[in-house]
């Protein structure tokens, strides 16, 4: 990629701290998912009651909240390998190379999602369940 154009140029270093903010950041999210005040109770409430019957309301809003955090620290934990994998592309000198196709990564996609493997187009097929066809 030419040096002389800022639009085709990756700043790398900058891209490596904006991933090590959010590689923190996640691991924080996580910390408190799994064991600070939000923690996720891993018991079910229902369970918990020993089979009497309590206000369904409030049985069915603790089972619901009790997913909620599930999802979200499922999709937390993801986000949280994508940035370490794209760290690792750093240190492999493969950042900015489409894992599917080979082809470089626009800029402006990386810029907006420093995590990205693919490149937009690879990221389409993906997305639209088509069957990605390596290099």
């Amino acid at each position: 990629m030419s040096a002389n154009n800022p639009e085709t140029t990756l700043p790398l270093e900058a891209l490596r701290r904006s991933l090590l903010d959010e590689q923190q950041r996640l691991k924080h999210e996580l910390f408190e998912l799994t064991s600070g005040d939000e923690a996720v109770t891993p018991t079910d409430p229902i369970l918990e009651s020993g089979g009497m019957a309590s206000d369904q309301a409030d049985d069915a809003d603790a089972l619901s909240q009790a997913e909620r955090n599930r999802a979200i620290t499922i999709h937390t934990q993801r986000l949280l390998t994508q940035v370490n994998e794209a760290l690792a592309r750093m240190d492999a000198g493969t950042y900015g190379k489409c894992a599917n196709c080979g082809k470089p990564i626009a800029p402006a996609r990386l810029k907006a999602l420093p995590s990205a493997a693919l490149c937009i187009e690879c990221q389409a097929k993906s997305e639209s369940g088509q069957r990605l066809g390596g290099r």
